[in-house]
């Protein structure tokens, strides 16, 4: 099973973004990124939405890995 961070940096990856550029995306730095893709630290509940917004993807694939409806 996959953890949140692992499905960030999946989608991340499969749209040819940079941890760099993601991070600049929701306004972070890129160790943030780094460690959430890790699983170092959990990703803060406000980033959520602005990650799946980034990835073109829905909170609920985010954080159950479930598709939506």
């Amino acid at each position: 099973m996959q953890s949140i961070g692992e499905r960030v940096a999946k989608l991340r990856e499969k749209r040819s973004l940079t941890q760099e550029e993601l991070a600049r995306l929701l306004s972070v730095n890129q160790s943030a990124v780094s460690h959430w893709e890790k699983g170092i630290r959990n990703i803060p509940s406000e980033q959520v939405g602005k990650i799946a917004i980034a990835l073109n993807t829905s909170c609920d694939y985010l954080i159950l890995g479930k598709k939506s409806c």
